[in-house]
């Protein structure tokens, strides 16, 4: 099984949750795919901050995209499957058709993670 450590479990407990219950699914099921050696760390979660804060923790207004974090996760599971887009998408849960859809509208080169 897969296990969750310590801090990505403290990061799941401190996130907002602006997407409820999905999000944290979401979160969760990527980390299990996206993790090493059956543990879950922070940056297997694939969440980004609701909203970015400057050095002085002032908030900037700069918001994190949906499409960015999705971007991210398919270039992750490009990097993990070697530029095999079909076990890349397998990892991921999604139609081969998807996944080719995906890296056509996010401008990805799977060839660059061979």
């Amino acid at each position: 099984g897969v296990s969750i450590s310590d801090t990505a479990m403290a990061v799941l407990r401190d996130h907002p949750w602006p997407g409820n219950i999905r999000e944290l699914k979401n979160a969760v099921e990527a980390g299990a795919v996206l993790c090493r050696d059956n543990t879950i760390r922070p940056e297997d979660l694939q969440l980004e901050a609701v909203q970015e804060k400057d050095a002085a923790g002032e908030d900037t207004g700069a918001e994190f995209s949906i499409e960015e974090s999705e971007k991210n996760t398919i270039i992750r599971a490009l990097k993990k499957t070697r530029g095999v887009q079909k076990t890349a998408a397998d990892l991921l849960n999604i139609s081969k058709r998807a996944m080719h859809y995906k890296i056509r509208k996010y401008n990805i080169q799977p060839r660059a993670y061979k």
